[in-house]
């Protein structure tokens, strides 16, 4: 998976080559979570990057970039009957590396610019934080431990938005979403009572509809 990511910042880098502008972009990025039996809450984080943009014919552009993204989620009053897991709260906070790829279009109307995009992106959480408290374990450092192997590092999904490029300017609002589960049925999770309860909670938190958002950013170009 870290080859893949590294694969895709060397393309990235033999294309910036050959674009027009290089710009350095930051922003805010909320992010939350769409699972039953929780009851799940934003979190307001950022992100920040560089970019490189080249026109194409049409009013079309292409924009990739390589961006530290911060996203998560917090969920509260979880409850398994079954499994005996009550939980209190989880938060989850993950440090991505992505590689996006932004296709624009929109007409170059001299002062400014007015765009549409999608933008497709690949990314590997470098680090992943978690508070997660369950009732009956009491080991806060191996709670978090445990939770932390239970997630995958890998995403990919998509984002589609709107914005506007004037002078050396750029903004943006885009939807963005993972189309891949992040509970790691792999990790490093253990068959005792306690792991077992973790790896429940995270797996229905996670298998899906994962931190999906909104991302507003900004763009200064070069």
């Amino acid at each position: 998976m870290k080859k893949l990511i590294f694969a895709a910042a060397m393309l990235l880098c033999t294309v910036a080559a050959s674009a027009q502008s290089f710009g350095v972009t930051a922003g805010f990025t909320s992010s939350s979570t769409d699972v039953k039996n929780f009851d799940p809450k934003s979190v307001s984080l950022y992100h920040a990057g560089v970019v490189f943009e080249i026109p194409i014919a049409g009013g079309f552009a292409i924009q990739p970039g390589i961006i530290y993204q911060m996203k998560g989620a917090t969920l509260d009053k979880y409850a398994d009957d079954t499994n005996n897991i009550k939980l209190s709260s989880l938060e989850t906070k993950v440090g991505y590396l992505e590689v996006p790829v932004q296709i624009q279009w929109g007409p170059d109307l001299a002062l400014f610019r007015p765009y549409v995009f999608a933008e497709p992106f690949i990314g590997y959480g470098i680090n992943v934080s978690n508070k997660i408290d369950i009732a009956g374990i009491a080991d806060k450092e191996k709670r978090q431990e445990w939770a932390d192997n239970a997630m995958k590092r890998l995403e990919y999904g998509c984002g589609f938005g709107i914005g506007l490029d004037f002078w050396m300017l750029q903004l943006s609002v885009q939807y963005f979403m993972n189309m891949g589960g992040l509970a790691d049925d792999n990790g490093k999770i253990t068959t005792d009572a306690a792991n077992e309860a973790i790896k429940a909670v995270v797996n229905n938190a996670y298998d899906k509809n994962n931190f999906n958002g909104i991302k507003v950013s900004a763009v200064l170009f070069f």
